[in-house]
């Protein structure tokens, strides 16, 4: 997961997870 995520870009793993995953997607009617 380390080398996985680009080291050029200091994105919290968090946060890409969060928003990578369709949740609002599930709230929608």
């Amino acid at each position: 997961m380390t080398t996985a995520f680009n080291p050029e870009l200091p994105l919290p793993p968090d946060e890409t997870l969060i928003t990578a995953t369709p949740v609002e997607d599930e709230d929608r009617p």
